[in-house]
């Protein structure tokens, strides 16, 4: 059975190879198509049948930032964010400055933003650049290991 899959964007391509390991797995799929919006060919690994943006840019989606009740999840998403925003995929780094620049950008409000005395938040941020660091150095973190990081 061949089937179609759509993504938001193709960035490192591990969602699409673990797709393609489940697939192959249950052995009833004869072929996979793939459809992004976004592609970033400079860091994907497989590349998508069909895209409609190809780019190097970081990308935000309108739905990243929203609950399911529609409100912002500010706490996960900047927890989430921050890590990738600090750390990118092409060795250049920022600052918490840039962070809250790139969030205003995206359109948060000023009061939206995290506040330095956050330590929650900070404890969580510490834990994601931990695990962004070793993704860029191309080191796999344990289950376990990234669970006592989100601790």
């Amino acid at each position: 059975m061949p089937i179609l899959v759509i993504d938001d964007v193709n960035h490192t391509s591990r969602s699409l190879e673990a797709l393609e390991r489940h697939l192959k797995d249950m052995k009833r799929v004869a072929s996979m198509t793939v459809g992004v919006l976004h592609e970033k060919p400079a860091f994907a690994q497989l590349h998508a049948d069909h895209v409609v943006r190809r780019t190097d840019s970081w990308i935000v989606y309108p739905w990243e930032h929203l609950g399911g009740d529609g409100l912002h999840k500010r706490w996960e998403f900047f927890a989430e964010k921050f890590p990738v925003w600090m750390l990118r995929d092409d060795g250049k780094g920022t600052n918490w400055a840039g962070c809250i620049k790139r969030s205003l950008q995206i359109g948060f409000r000023p009061e939206e933003l995290p506040r330095l005395n956050g330590y929650d938040f900070f404890v969580r941020l510490y834990a994601g650049l931990q695990k962004r660091g070793q993704e860029l150095r191309g080191e796999t973190p344990s289950l376990q290991e990234v669970e006592q990081m989100l601790c």
